[in-house]
């Protein structure tokens, strides 16, 4: 087997290209090819952190493979403190998000939103029957 140069990946040999980046597999047919030199590719596993960021830790930077799960948590606080800001934001970041475990915070945050907006709509009928029942019971002296 043989590895791209570009982006590591393991190539089948009768690969052109790379199906992970695209780069061109290069095959001479002169006389290094006979002796089992192959100047474009790599026979050894490529090295996995050549491309690696040295700042920081790499959290919240573009292409260290960390989402951060701020909006998230946004979400869950909007959804406790008014319900209809907290489901738009959840839906926000459950289009935007690729990580599933901050997909699932967005879905936590969409589902109390509107658990509590079913939870104060059935405490606002219960107070409308016992306001009813008041004003019935004061208007014919039950």
């Amino acid at each position: 087997m043989i590895y791209c140069t570009n982006c590591g990946r393991e190539l089948s040999d009768d690969s052109s290209f790379c199906n992970a980046c695209g780069q061109p597999v290069c095959r001479d047919s002169g006389p290094d090819m006979a002796a089992g030199n192959q100047p474009y590719m790599q026979s050894a596993a490529p090295d996995p952190y050549a491309n690696a960021q040295s700042s920081g830790y790499g959290y919240g930077q573009p292409g260290s493979g960390y989402e951060s799960n701020i909006l998230a948590i946004a979400a869950i606080v909007a959804s406790i403190s008014f319900s209809p800001i907290g489901i738009v934001i959840g839906l926000i970041g459950l289009n935007s998000y690729n990580d599933p475990s901050n997909r699932r915070l967005c879905k936590i945050a969409i589902g109390i939103g509107i658990g509590l907006i079913a939870f104060s709509a059935i405490l606002v009928g219960i107070f409308a029957l016992c306001v009813d029942y008041v004003f019935k019971a004061a208007w014919y002296g039950i």
